[in-house]
């Protein structure tokens, strides 16, 4: 009987000790666990998994399962200023360091002075010409390290590690459940592709940016894409959603936006027949980030029912630091 009943008290251990694990599991896996609880979360969560189940009504099939992102301040802290806009000026600087010749030439010396005036209002020779004549390839090497090595100058963090840790959590969510990412920038294609793939997992092929013109050229060590000094395409407003036709060929699902700048893209989504869903990132949180509003698109958000995302609300963390 003693015996019997320690086998019975064991089995019963075991199967406790079993079921304690699978919730631990479930636990630890929770879906975007660095997402406070709030209606914001439940709404996202809902959502992927109603479009994702076939069992439902709201259920899309995989092939039109796709989201797209906005990325400077939706996906990447965009102050002080765009990270791309920072890398031209510290290369336009060294340059002029190195050549004494340039300092009184433009754009080298805006760059030198910081005349953002005259840099923001001659896009060409800010972002296109500094690194003309160079090949892509070093281009984008020449942007990952400068991500790796220079830090933001408030939060003790390199650059590359200013990706918003829950917008990238949010990104993997939905790769989860079959969706394909596409991010859709203003930042120039080159510049982003230099990073997408190992630090947002998004692939190459799904980058839709600003894009430099490019010079194919062949010689004896291979091939190469030479950059020219002006942009070919520029990728705000309503050249989103026509880049999105050109380059997806169907209308997205899902979408995050952060300005006004994306609204096109925001309005593409919102005018899909399928089951979807239209969210803006709104930065409320100068203790753990910065404080500045879209006050248009945030009316507009009122007017169609799209879903604001306060970052203070709903962020338990905002970075998170890489080794």
């Amino acid at each position: 009987m003693y015996k019997t009943n320690l086998k019975l008290f064991l089995v019963f251990l075991l199967l406790f000790s079993l079921l304690s694990n699978q919730n631990f599991l479930k636990a630890e896996t929770k879906p975007l666990s660095l997402w406070h609880d709030t209606e914001i979360k439940k709404e996202i969560t809902e959502f992927v998994t109603d479009v994702s189940d076939a069992k439902s009504e709201d259920y899309v099939p995989v092939e039109k399962r796709h989201a797209v992102f906005d990325l400077d301040g939706t996906l990447l802290c965009e102050k002080p200023m765009y990270a791309l806009g920072l890398i031209s000026i510290a290369y336009l600087q060294e340059a002029a360091k190195l050549d004494t010749t340039l300092r009184t030439k433009q754009p080298y010396k805006a760059a030198l002075e910081k005349d953002m005036k005259y840099l923001w209002h001659h896009p060409d020779q800010f972002m296109a010409y500094p690194f003309r004549q160079h090949s892509q390839s070093d281009y984008r090497n020449w942007v990952l390290n400068y991500l790796k090595t220079h830090e933001h100058p408030q939060f003790n963090l390199r650059y590359i590690d200013t990706f918003f840790a829950p917008m990238l959590e949010l990104i993997d969510f939905l790769h989860e459940h079959k969706f394909e990412v596409w991010i859709c920038s203003g930042s120039a294609q080159g510049f982003i592709r230099s990073f997408s793939e190992n630090y947002l997992n998004i692939p190459s092929k799904n980058v839709i940016g600003s894009q430099i013109e490019l010079e194919f050229v062949k010689n004896d060590s291979g091939v190469e894409f030479i950059r020219k000094d002006k942009f070919s395409w520029n990728n705000n407003d309503n050249a989103k959603p026509v880049k999105i036709q050109r380059q997806i060929g169907i209308k997205p699902i899902f979408a995050f936006g952060n300005s006004m700048g994306d609204f096109a893209m925001l309005q593409l989504v919102d005018s899909n027949n399928l089951p979807h869903n239209v969210f803006v990132l709104n930065h409320n949180d100068p203790a753990r980030e910065y404080e500045y509003y879209h006050e248009k698109l945030l009316d507009e958000c009122k007017k169609h029912g799209w879903s604001v995302v306060n970052m203070k609300e709903n962020f338990i963390k905002i970075f998170i630091k890489k080794e």
